[in-house]
């Protein structure tokens, strides 16, 4: 039974890790793309 918790937890765990690291990814994306539009206007 503890086993089977633990295995759900680490589940758990991994899934919010992994959403994290998406969402980083997106705001990395979005930040640079935001950074490029700027530069482009004020050339």
């Amino acid at each position: 039974m503890k086993k089977l918790e633990l295995q759900d937890h680490q589940v758990e765990l991994d899934s919010i890790l992994d959403h994290r690291k998406r969402l980083d990814d997106a705001y990395e994306r979005q930040s640079k793309w935001l950074e490029e539009r700027e530069f482009s206007v004020i050339k």
